[in-house]
């Protein structure tokens, strides 16, 4: 709740109640008819474009709380009296977790990168980082390349993300209509 608010907004459209079809003529229902039409599509317009703006600020922020955890942990490495901490690279597993869990959007490009860097990184332990230089220069210029291309990606086009998330919501729309 303190992040985000999702919000259900209903509208229903009809003729005033003390108009009686009797007394409208053809071209004033017609006029209802269009300014109906005119409504509903003003309103759908507004609600993609809002929905559209949420999702690209959803996935901007969360590709730049990638970039500012690996600045965060590349600082802790170079200051901290033991170089690699073990809570050091628990925080990034845990976030790579919760990255999931938040990713509704499907940002596929920072979920494999950051797979990828589970992958080459984080099955060792700190103690095994501290004890082997290179080792320990290769994950630190990996989560500086995480780092960089997450920044990167923040401020990139994410269109393609919105619209792939667009197109799913239509498509879970009309399986369940199928239904």
């Amino acid at each position: 709740d303190r992040y985000f608010l999702f919000s259900v907004n209903l509208f229903q459209i009809r003729v005033p109640e003390r108009l009686e079809t009797e007394l409208v003529s053809l071209a004033e229902q017609q006029d209802i008819i269009e300014a109906r039409q005119q409504a509903a599509e003003a309103a759908r317009t507004r609600i993609t474009a809002g929905v559209e703006s949420f999702v690209q600020e959803c996935v901007a922020s969360l590709r730049q709380q990638t970039a500012e955890l690996c600045a965060e942990m590349l600082d802790s490495m170079r200051t901290g009296k033991t170089g690699v901490h073990q809570r050091t690279l628990n925080r990034l597993v845990q976030f790579i977790d919760n990255f999931k869990s938040l990713n509704f959007a499907g940002d596929q490009e920072l979920e494999a990168r950051l797979e990828e860097v589970r992958r080459q990184f984080l099955t060792r332990t700190a103690e095994d980082y501290r004890d082997d230089t290179r080792a320990r220069q290769r994950l630190a210029q990996g989560i500086k390349t995480l780092a960089d291309s997450a920044l990167e990606m923040a401020h990139a086009d994410s269109r393609e993300i919105v619209e792939r998330f667009g197109q799913m919501g239509v498509r879970r729309f009309a399986l369940g209509d199928a239904a």
